[in-house]
């Protein structure tokens, strides 16, 4: 255990078998995890170091719960269930018609899976259709759902953030991007700059059903920002505005430290 707690790769392994297995120590499969991942994140690399990382892998593997997958055109969700019971929702990719169809059927599907409430809904997605990103947003509303972006999450992605019941913003790269509606064939985008367009209209009744407080504000940004850039609110300004509730590890880079990539 000294030479796990002062970084012997070799130990911090051999301790996360006692823990897995119960020999020694008591069984834990929490602190089993934790030593598992200590070895993948290790700096040692050479050819010592990187047998014992991929043997630390494939145990982690079978010490999560398999992955529900839900396709979707443009993406997919993944539903993943931790021992405890916990579970988190992985929107990944294009926010489309099907996806915001299909998003009920991900719900019951953590459901069955046993997952406590409330459901975690991870944001990882590019953006894409913003009336089916309020749709899927007021979805996420009546779920209860909480919302926790750590990467750039903007147009339709940042509406269905603001459903929400918990809106959180991860690490130091998390940000929520805004801009107006479009309307966009095969050869060309019109912006939608006018708040009498029945589409505007759409997003200021859902603005104010999500964020009644700041409604009129986050609006006003959402119409005086072109559909062709994004104005990102991020960290203090995005709790004044009501966009979050929450930062968590706000000085923290979901990448780790510089030295260690």
């Amino acid at each position: 255990m000294k030479a796990a707690e002062q970084g012997d790769e070799q130990a911090q392994y051999n301790i996360a078998v006692l823990y897995e297995k119960g020999v020694g120590l008591s069984l834990d499969l929490d602190r089993a995890r934790y030593w598992y991942e200590k070895v993948l994140a290790n700096p040692r690399a050479d050819r010592g170091g990187l047998k014992t990382k991929q043997r630390a892998r494939q145990q982690l593997a079978h010490l999560y719960p398999p992955e529900e997958v839900t396709a979707y055109e443009g993406g997919r969700s993944v539903v993943r269930r931790s021992l405890s019971g916990d579970c988190v929702i992985a929107l990944q990719g294009i926010v489309s018609n099907e996806a915001s169809f299909k998003f009920d059927d991900v719900v019951k599907k953590a459901a069955a899976n046993g997952c406590g409430t409330p459901l975690m809904l991870l944001l990882e997605s590019p953006g894409g259709s913003l009336i089916d990103g309020i749709t899927l947003g007021r979805e996420v509303r009546f779920q209860g759902l909480r919302t926790v972006a750590r990467y750039d999450c903007a147009s339709a992605c940042g509406m269905i953030f603001l459903g929400g019941a918990e809106r959180v913003l991860a690490r130091s790269r998390a940000r929520i991007g805004f801009h107006q509606a479009s309307f966009q064939t095969d050869k060309d985008k019109w912006c939608i700059d006018s708040t009498a367009n029945s589409e505007a209209e759409k997003i200021r009744r859902y603005l104010r059903f999500v964020i009644p407080a700041n409604a009129d504000r986050v609006f006003r940004m959402v119409m005086e920002t072109s559909c062709n850039s994004i104005e990102w609110s991020y960290g203090q300004n995005a709790l004044e505005l009501g966009v979050a509730t929450t930062l968590e590890s706000e000085g923290v880079d979901v990448f780790g430290p510089k030295a260690d990539r």
